[in-house]
């Protein structure tokens, strides 16, 4: 598929916006998609920050409702400042990107929101450097499925079906004892 600004380079960038059963797409190329996030494209430049922002809080500046979902929700986005780098949310919002690795944990409100949207979760699942060993891979699986049990049975709990928490607790101690033997 071309780029549907210069109808030269292959698209390998996708966005797409669904407002009101309505698909609205945008195929484009790297070059201008770089040329967009200067702000010298079309629409005034792409900027992840503001893309990731907008899915995470399920508000589009397209929408047409937009302006009456705006007014109701609006609140003033605080000024946070990373101690390192000096890097803003004013900068985050304008480059679509982070300043130094402080940065993650400054802005980890913003950016766990938006990535939980775009994202099944904020946690890792692939491969990990340096997990070589088949007990490794194993383990971190193990860990993940402890993560994932223990919700479940905070909900069981919660929702007093005390027989299915226990199996669940089970599952975890079982899981919980395989990672300890592998280490």
């Amino acid at each position: 598929m071309l780029c549907e600004i210069c109808h030269k380079n292959e698209a390998t960038i996708h966005i797409q916006e669904i407002i009101n059963s309505q698909k609205k797409a945008l195929h484009i190329c790297q070059d201008c998609a770089s040329k967009k996030n200067t702000g010298n494209g079309i629409f005034n430049g792409l900027n992840l920050a503001d893309i990731l922002y907008n899915i995470s809080s399920n508000i589009s500046s397209t929408a047409p409702d937009a302006e009456k979902i705006q007014d109701k929700t609006v609140t003033p986005v605080p000024v946070i400042t990373c101690g390192k780098c000096g890097w803003t949310t004013a900068k985050f919002s304008e480059k679509g990107r982070i300043g130094c690795a402080n940065c993650y944990n400054v802005f980890r409100d913003i950016l766990s929101l938006a990535l939980k949207n775009m994202h099944k979760g904020t946690l890792h699942v692939g491969k990990r450097p340096g997990a070589r060993r088949p007990e490794d891979e194993e383990a971190g699986r193990n860990a993940i499925e402890i993560m994932k049990l223990q919700k479940q049975l905070e909900e069981h709990v919660i929702r007093e079906e005390y027989e299915k928490a226990a199996q669940i607790r089970d599952r975890i101690s079982t899981l919980k004892s395989k990672n300890k033997k592998s280490r």
